[in-house]
């Protein structure tokens, strides 16, 4: 028998969730690609045209403007990117145009872009049709799941049954939820031994939970009954702090993005910095999180992950865009963290008042069709620091770190991100800004 409060980490809730999330995440990649191209302009190419053949000749106001409109030469220009002319045009062309070779010449020469613009823009349509298509019929997929889950009933004894399926011979199986994220198991179990329950029962646990778990007790003091009595614990041995500032060149709209998430035991910050500045930059930054965290959170591989945005933003950008992704993976059981960096700026490691840099030679995303993933991991201790940030921050912002680290041990990473940011800002605000400052904090019921 499983608790009531057992019902929010069943099988179901978590396929009822992450379906939604997929189904989320297909509706706005469908979004993206019903996005329209950016028709192109005829008439930038006719003013062109009119800017080398027309503008200086004398007879402009007479032949191109002709009784306050554009003349029949005029609207030749113009048809001429669209179509072939006729005899009649090129007749009437070389009648009334002082410069009719300069004036053929000059459509020739610009209708060749228009053209090639044009033929790109026909291929994105029918690429983001395509892919449209596609999407939808993910998202719907994803939407009929999910409510089918919602409609189909599932028991309360999910983990029993699963244990039954692996020849675990269970007699009873409660849960005791002792805090938001600390419960115990209790199990009692036929015919095992101690390193049975070790090396079989709890991996076999903790990967249909996607938990760890420490074993409090096995008592074997039951055996008179028949049964021997397990009871396993969850609970995070370490938790975060963070804090971050932003600084933007524009108001409303920082290039910079910023994302906290977690997943079970596994805390993840990313910082993205979109190309330039403005709306454009924050839209790519924010949607490379968006995604990032969606993705992971459905258990996509971290791998998979950033190969799907950096195809996806080479798709929709034509190379046009891409965004740097900055990424701290920090497992609160065991406090084993892992730093991916595509095109990011330095991250710092700070312990005991030692700096460490920490820097990967590797492009942003959206730019190649692969990616090197390479990543720096190692075990963090109580009360390290780890700093990221966006480029704006210059090439001084190490010092400044060094500078200061002896205020760090008093500060929250919120204070130590604010301190920072006032002293980049007094050399430099010639781009948007992010600093975010990570602290590692040991259980407190632990430091003993």
């Amino acid at each position: 028998m499983l608790s009531d409060d057992y019902k929010n980490i069943t099988s179901r809730n978590k396929l009822i969730q992450r379906a939604n999330t997929f189904a989320s995440l297909f509706k706005q990649l469908t979004n993206i690609f019903q996005e329209a191209n950016r028709d192109v302009n005829v008439g930038e190419f006719v003013g062109y045209v009119y800017e080398d053949v027309c503008l200086h000749c004398p007879s402009r106001d007479l032949c191109f403007y002709q009784d306050g409109s554009v003349s029949r030469l005029g609207k030749l220009i113009n048809k001429g990117f669209k179509s072939k002319y006729s005899d009649e045009d090129l007749k009437y062309i070389k009648s009334n145009c002082i410069s009719p070779d300069k004036f053929l010449n000059g459509i020739n020469e610009y209708k060749e872009s228009y053209e090639k613009i044009k033929r790109v823009n026909q291929e994105n349509s029918h690429l983001k049709k395509d892919l449209f298509y596609e999407f939808s019929l993910l998202s719907e997929v994803f939407d009929n799941f999910s409510n089918s889950l919602e409609e189909t009933p599932f028991g309360d004894d999910q983990l029993k049954e699963h244990l039954l399926g692996y020849q675990f011979n269970i007699t009873y199986l409660y849960k005791h939820q002792i805090s938001l994220d600390v419960y115990t198991l209790e199990i009692g179990l036929m015919d095992i031994s101690g390193n049975e329950v070790v090396n079989e029962l709890v991996p076999i646990i903790e990967n249909y939970l996607n938990e760890s778990l420490e074993v409090i007790s096995i008592q074997d003091s039951m055996h008179h009954l028949g049964y021997t009595s397990i009871v396993l614990k969850h609970q995070q041995n370490y938790s975060l702090q963070f804090g971050i500032q932003q600084y933007s060149l524009e108001p409303l709209n920082c290039g910079d993005s910023f994302s906290a998430f977690h997943q079970d035991n596994l805390h993840y910050l990313a910082l993205s910095d979109g190309m330039g500045q403005g709306k454009m930059a924050a839209t790519e930054s924010k949607l490379t999180l968006e995604v990032l965290s969606k993705l992971i959170l459905n258990g996509i591989s971290l791998k998979d992950t950033i190969d799907s945005i950096n195809a996806l933003l080479k798709i929709k950008n034509r190379n046009d865009m891409f965004t740097t992704l900055d990424l701290c993976n920090i497992n609160l059981a065991n406090a084993k963290m892992k730093l991916i960096k595509y095109g990011a700026n330095p991250s710092y490691h700070i312990r005991n008042g030692i700096v460490e840099k920490i820097a990967t030679n590797s492009l942003p995303v959206g730019i190649v069709s692969k990616l090197k993933m390479s990543s720096y991991e190692m075990l963090l201790n109580n009360n390290d620091l780890i700093i990221m940030s966006s480029d704006g921050t210059g090439e001084r912002f190490e010092q400044i770190i060094n500078k200061n680290i002896k205020l760090f041990n008093r500060l929250h990473p919120q204070e130590i991100s604010t301190l920072l940011m006032n002293q980049v800002l007094e050399e430099n605000n010639l781009d948007d800004i992010s600093i975010v400052v990570i602290k590692i904090v040991k259980a407190v019921e632990d430091l003993n």
